[in-house]
């Protein structure tokens, strides 16, 4: 259950545990259902203990069924003005401005406030500034770890992941009448340069070899690290002549010159396939893997085109 912590600490992710605990404003926490879970002394005072309440009941009856699609919608903020949530002391319903904020992990935060005097309303304005604040610091630590989940930490190219959707976005693209390639890349005996040199070594040739295959990009494409020492390229709107010319010329770029720490150039080996139409994405990246052990196998170093399944 989420709560609002007693004591005013910092709680679900926002640092505001002290502003909101101490505040006049009526401050409610809410789980990702709806379900209020805790509430600030002021809000106990004016309305009662309400632990289990659906949030939406707070809200006044006009105002529900948007305060309802919002907590059903992926937004993160809601505001509103609600008339008759609670009585004042002479049973007379009052005119309140919600504010609420959605946090990390879903849960809400609500803040009411009494539209009765320009210091109320001042209060309101204030903490609604504070969630804004921390609304954006929020949405940009979003950001920052839907990038980190999908770039690979050491190259600073895509990862996995975000090769597997970019490749699905791909196939949909050439199904309505586009094309693509895939490149598969590995660094020849890659292990024996770990086994001699070490792993710092080993990591910076992987690094290296990102920024030449970062440089060797066109417009369009898009390259990420496959796995271990093994790299792939998605080239947009390219066949497997113009896919292979293209290996062909980094595999030149990577012979020509040694990466960092080392003093002889390495090669690398690269298989090449094109999309023929009504075929998985997959299926284009298992063709390209074949070429690339088809061109292990021929000797390493040189570039193998895998036109249809069985070559």
């Amino acid at each position: 259950m989420i709560s609002l912590p007693r004591s005013g600490a910092a709680f679900t992710g926002l640092d505001l545990g002290p502003v909101l605990w101490s505040s006049r404003s009526l401050v409610m926490i809410a789980d990702a259902s709806g379900t209020m879970t805790d509430a600030n002394p002021a809000f106990d005072k004016l309305a009662g203990t309400m632990i289990g309440t659906p949030i939406a009941d707070l809200v006044g009856a006009g105002q529900r069924p948007a305060f309802r699609a919002w907590l059903d919608a992926t937004g993160s903020t809601w505001q509103a003005r609600a008339w008759g949530i609670f009585p004042d002391a002479d049973g007379m319903p009052r005119d309140f401005r919600i504010a609420a904020c959605r946090g990390i992990a879903g849960e809400l935060v609500l803040i009411a406030e009494p539209l009765l005097t320009d210091d109320l309303s001042a209060g309101l304005i204030d903490v609604n500034e504070t969630l804004v604040v921390e609304h954006r610091r929020l949405d940009r630590e979003r950001g920052r770890l839907d990038r980190e989940t999908r770039l690979d930490a050491l190259t600073g190219l895509a990862n996995r992941r975000a090769f597997d959707s970019r490749l699905a976005h791909e196939v949909d693209r050439a199904t309505g009448g586009g094309t693509f390639a895939i490149v598969m890349i590995d660094i020849d005996r890659f292990k024996s340069i770990n086994d001699r040199l070490g792993h710092a070594t080993g990591d910076a040739v992987l690094r290296w070899l990102g920024d030449r295959l970062g440089s060797a990009a066109r417009r369009g494409d898009f390259i990420a690290r496959y796995g271990g020492e093994e790299f792939v390229a998605i080239l947009r709107d390219a066949g497997p002549g113009d896919a292979a010319a293209w290996a062909e010329r980094l595999r030149q770029v990577i012979r020509a010159v040694p990466p960092p720490g080392l003093q002889d150039t390495v090669t690398a080996s690269l298989g090449v396939a094109g999309w023929i139409g009504r075929e998985t994405g997959q299926a284009v990246v298992g063709r390209a893997d074949r070429g690339l052990y088809l061109a292990k196998d021929g000797g390493r170093d040189r570039v193998v085109v895998v036109e249809h399944e069985g070559r």
